[in-house]
């Protein structure tokens, strides 16, 4: 829209919803297993499975994204390593109730979001390359309004997007490295 080179690089991610009739505690909170970037979350009649394959090439983002046949099985086996009951899902689960999807996430370099001004559209701002979605959002707004309104200098901010020209961006290691 605007015309700039931001440091962004699209990787593609899956997910699969397993409809069950094993007991999934809907109160329970996102789990994520840092040891072999799996991760569940309850939803009515089932689960969320995932894992983040870390040899996941970047690509380039298309309409319909391809999922990979054999993903539900892996991701199955790995979420089961720190969450027992799924044992009983992987004994009861059927090929019609697993529902894979996919889509892409944005990474930066240094796998921390770019939030602030861009020198080179004066009065445009930006706040994107998030691997974490949603969960940054409140942090994410309350500093852009704070960088839009002034009360942040954009030298004090650690996410501006100048970071990488500035030498300042180093390689990522979060849970959701590429």
């Amino acid at each position: 829209m605007v015309n700039l080179d931001l440091p962004l690089e699209p990787v593609r991610r899956q997910k699969v919803y397993l409809s069950t009739s094993v007991d999934i505690p809907q109160d329970a909170p996102f789990t994520v297993d840092v040891n072999n970037n799996s991760y569940w979350r309850p939803e009515p009649g089932g689960v969320i499975i995932g894992w983040v394959d870390s040899d996941e090439p970047v690509s380039r983002p298309t309409e319909k994204v391809h999922t990979d046949w054999e993903f539900p099985a892996l991701a199955l086996d790995k979420v089961k390593r720190l969450t027992p009951f799924f044992e009983n899902v992987e004994k009861t689960v059927r090929q019609p109730d697993m529902h894979t999807s996919a889509g892409f996430y944005v990474y930066t370099p240094d796998d921390q979001p770019l939030i602030g001004p861009v020198p080179e559209v004066p009065g445009f701002y930006v706040n994107c390359g998030y691997w974490a979605g949603v969960m940054l959002s409140p942090e994410a707004g309350r500093r852009i309004s704070q960088l839009a309104t002034g009360k942040m200098d954009p030298g004090d901010n650690p996410l501006r997007p100048t970071r990488f020209q500035e030498g300042l961006g180093k390689k990522g290691k979060t849970l959701m490295s590429h």
